[in-house]
């Protein structure tokens, strides 16, 4: 690709989007898309003998120390002859594929680090409510921890039969069916033999086994969750300013590459 130096009349940074050479008519002779600003292109301009690069922003134009606004926003004819370049470079697949990968990771940082830590704490704290409560305030009776069918629908649309482990016991001379809470994130099984039902005497719906109020409801599962979450999230940060590095460094790297090859 070739072009004249004396049939440019501006070079311009259209909103750090598009590199822009334009003739003497103000029609576009080479329009190429990426953020260009920087002092390869000023000094490759210099030694071409082009203008020197201006600025076109959203509040006006720039050249050097000279300011001017506008209102509107300049719109370009293509001149004859008119080329787009192409600034993909080699390994750009390779490249997008990696840098797929990198935001699948973040992603998957961001949901499983502070997602799941942020979520693992209000479940904690509900449990740590709930255990505190029945230990102060609980009545024990026996009762038995029955599988109550449910049919839920999979994603191919086929009704599956689960059964939820759920507390039936007597509160006074009411009979009480509620779910198992999982506390720690674990229910009781369901089990013919006869469990002590721990339960809130103003609410009989929050009610737990025994064996569940044990220990601490942040043991187990929620401790890894928490210490995997706090891990992932100390990452976070370090992947972010990874990925956002060498997304800058491509796009630098294919911008100066590209700019010896222009004239």
């Amino acid at each position: 690709m070739e072009i004249p130096a004396g049939s440019v009349s501006q070079v311009v940074l259209y909103r750090g989007q598009f590199l822009i050479l334009l003739d003497h008519s103000k029609h576009m002779l080479l329009k190429a898309p990426g953020d260009w600003n920087s002092y390869a292109l000023g000094a490759v301009c210099q030694r071409a003998g082009l203008p020197r690069p201006g600025m076109v922003t959203r509040y006006g134009s720039r050249t050097g120390r000279t300011n001017r606004r506008s209102q509107t926003r300049p719109r370009y004819q293509r001149a004859p002859g008119y080329r787009r370049l192409r600034v993909r470079p080699r390994g750009f697949a390779a490249g997008a594929v990696l840098l797929a990968c990198l935001a699948l990771a973040l992603a998957a940082l961001i949901g499983w680090g502070p997602g799941v830590g942020i979520v693992t704490l209000v479940h904690g704290f509900s449990d740590q409510a709930l255990v505190t409560n029945l230990r102060k305030n609980g009545v024990r009776v026996p009762g038995l921890v029955i599988g109550v069918p449910r049919y839920p629908t999979d994603s191919d649309g086929d009704t599956e039969v689960t059964y939820q482990p759920t507390l039936n016991f007597t509160a006074g001379s009411q009979i009480v069916a509620t779910p198992d809470p999982a506390i720690g994130g674990r229910r009781w099984p369901v089990s013919d033999a006869v469990v002590t039902v721990v339960y809130d005497p103003a609410r009989p719906g929050r009610a737990a086994v025994a064996g569940q109020l044990r220990g601490s409801p942040w043991g187990g599962a929620p401790l890894g969750n928490l210490i995997s979450g706090a891990l992932l999230t100390l990452a976070l940060p370090v992947l972010t300013r990874g990925t956002a590095r060498r997304i800058r460094d491509r796009r630098r790297a294919t911008r100066e590459g590209l700019l010896e090859g222009i004239w």
